[in-house]
């Protein structure tokens, strides 16, 4: 009996650890996809603001402007990628703690792309997942890191591109993830919550049959001798 309490009592603390365990990479995944539509937002948000530096230069004839001047915001977007990047990498990595519903929402080719780097304007259209988005993002901000002159019309065209679509099908696609990973989380603290009552409730019983197992053997003991 003592022997089946001690199992009893290893198999509830390994189940409470698994649980806890779940529950901080679910934490975690959210935190990921948060991240993304933050740092998406500021991609987008340099991406337009250098279209409009390069637009200014390139229309007056004035591109003999330093480029380091020009690249505050590809230095942005070049951070911002990097921790796009991560998080994408995590998510991937940690999916199979999650439910195999949210596991097929993550790669829908529900994300629309207008146009290329090379003509922001071509109406050509190709529907992707949220993780190919990323490298297209990727592909296009080490475009911009290598152009020279970086001031010209390659750049505008490139940054026109990613203004165009990093946000907008992106953000409200994430926002979904955002919402089934939150549920997930509140779903696994429930669990933990039943866990941990259940751990409360059955613990205190396993002691109080130990307790009463070693009574009658030291009574019997005790009578036996008397």
């Amino acid at each position: 009996v003592i022997l089946l309490t001690l199992i009893c009592e290893i198999v509830l603390k390994n189940v409470l650890d698994n649980t806890m365990n779940n529950l901080i990479t679910k934490t975690n995944l959210l935190n990921s996809a948060q991240l993304r539509t933050y740092h998406v937002t500021l991609i987008q948000n340099s991406a337009r603001g250098s279209a409009l530096q390069f637009l200014g230069s390139l229309s007056s004839g004035n591109t003999n402007i330093p480029d380091a001047e020009h690249k505050s915001g590809l230095v942005t977007m070049l951070s911002s990628i990097k921790v796009l990047e991560e998080s994408n990498n995590f998510i991937l990595k940690n999916i199979d703690h999650e439910s195999d519903e949210i596991k097929e929402m993550l790669f829908q080719k529900d994300i629309k792309i207008i146009g290329n780097l090379a003509d922001p304007g071509d109406p050509g259209v190709q529907y992707i997942t949220h993780f190919q988005h990323a490298d297209i993002l990727i592909h296009a901000t080490k475009l911009l890191e290598n152009l020279n002159p970086f001031v010209s019309s390659a750049g505008y065209q490139a940054f026109v591109f990613v203004t165009d679509n990093s946000a907008s099908d992106f953000l409200a696609k994430n926002q979904e993830i955002i919402q089934a990973f939150l549920a997930s989380v509140n779903s696994q603290k429930d669990h933990l919550q039943n866990m941990i009552n259940l751990f409360v409730i059955v613990f205190p019983i396993l002691l109080a049959g130990i307790v009463l197992l070693l009574s009658v053997i030291i009574w019997k003991q005790y009578d036996k001798e008397k």
